[in-house]
């Protein structure tokens, strides 16, 4: 499960606007990469394409987060 705050959706929203991207055209990509001082670097990025092993939750306001 995924919550998303009121405060972090207009924060996500913001920062795709700054890209010229919008939650109608673009998901938000999130993961978990091998790297940085732990060991795992977390990754957030905004793109327009699907796996059939990603899942795929809807926040309010219709953003899509993508999860690998």
């Amino acid at each position: 499960m995924i919550t998303v705050t009121e405060k972090a959706l207009n924060h996500i929203i913001s920062l795709m606007m700054e890209e010229g991207v919008t939650p109608d055209t673009h998901n938000l990509r999130v993961g978990v990469k091998g790297g940085g001082c732990s060991g795992l670097a977390y990754t957030m990025d905004f793109d327009t394409t699907t796996d059939p092993t990603d899942e795929i939750v809807t926040a309010d306001g219709g953003l899509k987060i993508v999860v690998d």
